[in-house]
């Protein structure tokens, strides 16, 4: 574990000063102090790493089970604000494996995982799995748009605009 835990370290050090499009995975090795066996055994390539330390992160900063909708929508924003130069980085590159089509997928995944678990279903109705589609990719293109901001906006403001636009049908099934 100390190896990927040198990874993880690496690749937050190295978003905070450039783009992962700017990133090598000779960088990585260098600033992690890992050898490349070791980083294929891990992982597929520097996006495979970004999106594993950006989901183990925010796992545990922003998305929990057991919280409200309103809570996750200002954990986000309030991560976002306290790591916007690694999260402005990160959204630079726009080519397979982006950062924001990562995060509209793991924020679909969580919004589907927890219907399910909430309703114990296996399927999602149409018009849910369409509102939690909907919804996950307007708020990549919100907080991507309040990254490249000033960021003047308070993070608890753009939280309360942000869960007022939540879809009725969402707030409903998944409060």
């Amino acid at each position: 574990m100390d190896a990927k835990r040198n990874l993880y370290q690496a690749i937050d050090r190295l978003l905070q000063v450039q783009s992962i499009d700017q990133v090598s995975i000779d960088m990585i090795l260098e600033e992690s102090d890992v050898s490349r066996a070791t980083f294929y055994r891990h992982f597929k390539d520097k996006y495979d790493l970004m999106h594993w330390f950006y989901g183990s992160y925010v796992k545990k900063a922003v998305f929990h089970p057991e919280s409200t909708w309103e809570e996750i929508i200002l954990n986000t924003a309030n991560f976002t604000f306290d790591n916007r130069e690694y999260l402005r980085n990160a959204i630079k590159y726009e080519g397979q494996n982006s950062f924001p089509n990562f995060i509209q997928n793991f924020s679909r995944d969580f919004c589907i995982s927890r219907y399910k678990s909430i309703y114990k279903v296996d399927e999602l109705p149409t018009h849910i799995l369409f509102a939690i589609e909907y919804h996950c990719a307007g708020a990549v293109q919100i907080f991507s748009s309040w990254l490249k901001s000033d960021m003047s906006i308070p993070p608890e403001e753009l939280s309360k605009m942000f869960y007022q636009c939540v879809p009725a049908t969402l707030k409903e099934v998944l409060a």
